[in-house]
C-alpha cells in the first residue's frame, strides 16, 4: 500500500522547505493540473502547481492554486488536521521546529511523549518516537 497526504496551501515552496529542513523529506517532483482536472479532483475551477515530496515510503502533496477559486465548493478549506509520523527522535526534530518559528506541545500517551507542533500554514504535526529504538 503506498499511502499520500495531500495539503492545499498557499505556498508549496514554503510548506516544502520546512519539510525538507526539518523532517528530511526530498522534492520527488512536481507538475501542473489543468483547471479542467481541478474541477473534477476538487470542485474548483483554477489551475494549480503540485511539489511532490517524499520520505521512507511517505509522499505528501502540496497543491497551490494558481488564482483564488471563483466556484468552490462547501466542502473548500485549506489544509488538512495532522499528519502523524514517527521518527528516531523526536526531541530533535521539535528543537529543529522550535527553531524555526514552529508551535510545540507536547503530551503523554500511555507509554510515550507525542509532540504537536505546526508547519508555516498551521497545519499540525505530530511526531512520536519510534518504538523499539530506545
Amino acid at each position: 500500500m503506498e499511502i499520500h497526504v495531500g495539503y492545499l496551501v498557499q505556498d508549496r515552496l514554503v510548506m516544502a522547505d520546512f519539510y525538507r529542513a526539518v523532517l528530511g523529506f526530498e522534492i520527488a517532483y512536481t507538475f501542473r493540473v489543468p483547471a479542467p482536472n481541478m474541477r473534477e479532483i476538487m470542485e474548483i475551477d483554477t489551475e494549480a502547481e503540485v511539489t511532490v515530496l517524499k520520505l521512507d515510503g511517505i509522499r505528501l502533496e502540496f497543491i497551490e492554486l494558481k488564482h483564488p477559486p471563483v466556484n468552490k465548493a462547501p466542502s473548500f478549506h485549506f489544509g488538512m488536521h495532522h499528519i502523524a509520523l514517527r521518527v528516531a527522535s523526536p526531541e530533535d526534530v521539535v528543537k529543529h521546529a522550535s527553531s524555526l518559528g514552529s508551535r510545540v506541545r507536547q503530551t503523554f500517551r500511555q507509554d510515550h511523549i507525542t509532540y504537536y507542533m505546526e508547519d508555516p500554514e498551521g497545519n499540525t504535526v505530530e511526531v512520536s518516537k519510534i518504538r523499539g529504538t530506545d
